[in-house]
């Protein structure tokens, strides 16, 4: 289920059924397009899925900006990945949403993982968001993020320092 916030969108059999916040719905019965239609729709999808591989500004590693063969490489990646049948690349425990999992996940040790993972998946990306600010949650993040500081070696109070 995709949502934002006006309205929740979700697959249901042969229909895409959004949901608007103030109630009604609107429903898409893909069963009765036409073949050319839905053959269309396919290359639109894919080809929006590949194409915005390349919607990066900047190398992540050296924040200068994406070149062209960087934004290549990001979209053959994308083609890869889809022969293997997976839409999405699978989430890397070090990003955000492995974060907020991290802080779940401690602050519910007796929990089983698998139910904090579940509750964590099944969150929107707004609800995701306002969870972080939750002040149980923001303090375990903060946890995290200095234990992973502390490891890197890096103080950043004493750089911070030095550029004044």
């Amino acid at each position: 289920m995709k949502s934002n916030s006006i309205m929740e969108c979700a697959i249901i059999g042969n229909e895409i059924v959004w949901t608007f916040k103030d109630g009604p719905k609107l429903h898409f019965d893909v069963a009765k397009a036409s073949d050319d239609l839905c053959k269309e729709a396919v290359y639109h999808g894919f080809k929006q899925k590949i194409a915005d591989a390349a919607a990066i500004s900047r190398n992540p590693e050296t924040g200068k900006s994406a070149t062209i063969v960087e934004k290549r490489a990001a979209m053959a990646s994308v083609i890869q990945r889809l022969y293997t049948g997976a839409w999405n690349e699978p989430r890397e425990s070090g990003g955000d949403g492995g974060l907020l999992l991290r802080a779940l996940m401690a602050l519910k040790p007796d929990a089983e993982p698998a139910k904090v993972r579940a509750f964590h998946d099944g969150l929107t990306k707004e609800q995701r968001a306002i969870m972080r600010t939750e002040p149980r949650v923001a303090a375990e993040i903060d946890k995290i993020r200095a234990k992973k500081a502390a490891d890197a070696g890096f103080d950043a109070a004493a750089s911070l320092e030095e550029l004044e």
